[in-house]
């Protein structure tokens, strides 16, 4: 919910080391950051730019307000660059928040949606 209005999104919970893998830069604000997964961090989100352009009138005053996301606060901190559509075809998640402060992530045992992502470290190969 935003400022009382029901919204509806997938939410794709990440953890503070995915965004800077993948080398992106935010639309607005900022992404989310290994300093988000921290216990004393605050709950944040990232949206995808389709969800703030068709849920919130692209409207940049956003950044810093709250989104009720599963009845958890958390603050918008950033909108993701319009290019990015997620890591497959047809990726659905709008919303972005750390496993770390996802109450379903951490309170739910049969969670199987958790999905590895590698990237190699500069000058290293597959064929070591």
């Amino acid at each position: 919910a935003y400022e009382g209005r029901p919204l509806v999104g997938h939410n794709r919970p990440v953890s503070g080391d995915f965004f800077p893998a993948l080398a992106l830069q935010p639309h607005l604000g900022r992404l989310l950051q290994p300093a988000d997964d921290l216990p004393a961090a605050a709950n944040a989100v990232v949206l995808s730019h389709r969800f703030w352009s068709r849920q919130l009138g692209a409207n940049s005053a956003v950044i810093g307000r709250p989104l009720r996301v599963n009845d958890q606060s958390f603050t918008i901190v950033g909108v993701l660059p319009a290019n990015f559509y997620g890591l497959i075809p047809g990726d659905a998640a709008e919303l972005y928040t750390t496993l770390a402060k996802t109450a379903l992530a951490r309170t739910n045992a049969r969670a199987w949606d958790l999905q590895m992502l590698a990237r190699l470290a500069p000058g290293e190969s597959t064929t070591s």
